[in-house]
Order: structure tokens, then C-alpha cells, then sequence
């Protein structure tokens, strides 16, 4: 199902609970794959990340904190749009890896588009806080460089 919309005519009342991120700027953030054992993976062929930390699973050392943030952008000189965006929601690793688990197929995932992104870098926090007989959910949040909402999104998955 979708919905769609235009979202330069959108107006109403705006009001933000959470903030962006803070991180450091991305080149001063470490390449999480950089040293990674991943096996192959075609989704690093077309995205980027820097993390202020590394990222214990990437070094089979899982932190047991199934949260995270980090800088995302696609590869090449490619700017983000909506459509990217759709697809940036979920081009991270599962976040519950930090949990010791090995796999999270995702069974259903619901994506707002919220804004037009004005950066290449884009700001994201992930976390899951419930996991029960097996299922979980993860929010994901991605922020531009000005500080706007652009893209959220909420899946339900379970370990494999």
C-alpha cells in the first residue's frame, strides 16, 4: 500500500520531540568496513558509512545495546531523494546484531517520508527495544545536515 503526496506544499504545525543525531563530522567518523569480516555484501557496493565508534558485531564483539548512529550517503556522486530515501531505511545491518544474533529477516516495513534531503551525508539512528519469542522491531531515523527529519521507518522482523 502507499500513499503519496507532494511535499513542497506541505505546511502545518511543526513540532520535533528528538533531535538529530550528534556525531562527529564524517571524516572525522571511522569506516565501519573498513577492517569488517563481512562476507559479501552488494549492499556496500552502493552505500557509505562513518560511525564515531567501531561497531562491535562488525569485530564479533556484539555490545548487547541493540542501538546505534552514524552518517550514512550513498556511493559516487549520487544525491539522496525520496526514492533514495526508501531505500536508505533499510540498508543498514540489522542493529540487533549487537545483540549476538546472526540474522533479522525483515517480515514488514513501514517508511515516512518526511522531507527532501539537502545533503549527501545523512544522519541516522537505529534501535530496537522490544524482542519477543524471536520477533523484534527496529525504528530507523535519517537526518539531514540542517537538522530536518527526512525518513523513518519501523519493521517488524524476527531472527532467522
Amino acid at each position: 500500500m502507499a500513499h503519496f503526496g507532494d511535499l513542497r506544499s506541505a505546511s502545518g504545525p511543526e513540532h520535533a520531540i528528538t533531535a538529530a543525531p550528534q556525531l562527529p563530522p564524517p571524516e572525522e567518523c571511522v569506516d565501519p568496513l573498513a577492517e569488517a569480516t563481512l562476507g559479501e555484501m552488494s549492499i556496500v557496493e552502493q552505500v557509505e558509512y562513518r560511525t564515531a565508534e567501531p561497531v562491535g558485531f562488525m569485530h564479533g564483539s556484539p555490545s548487547g545495546v541493540p542501538r546505534g548512529e552514524f552518517w550514512m550517503r550513498l556511493r559516487g556522486d549520487r544525491e539522496p531523494d525520496l526514492l533514495s530515501l526508501a531505500f536508505l531505511v533499510d540498508a543498514a545491518a540489522p542493529i540487533v546484531l549487537e545483540l549476538g544474533e546472526t540474522a533479522a529477516p525483515t517480515l514488514e516495513l513501514t517508511t515516512h517520508l518526511r522531507d527532501r534531503p539537502t545533503s549527501a551525508w545523512l544522519a541516522c539512528r537505529v534501535e530496537t527495544r522490544h524482542v519477543t519469542k524471536g520477533f523484534h522491531e527496529e525504528d530507523f531515523e535519517i537526518w539531514d545536515a540542517t537538522g530536518r527529519l527526512v525518513a523513518q521507518s519501523r519493521q517488524l522482523a524476527m531472527f532467522a
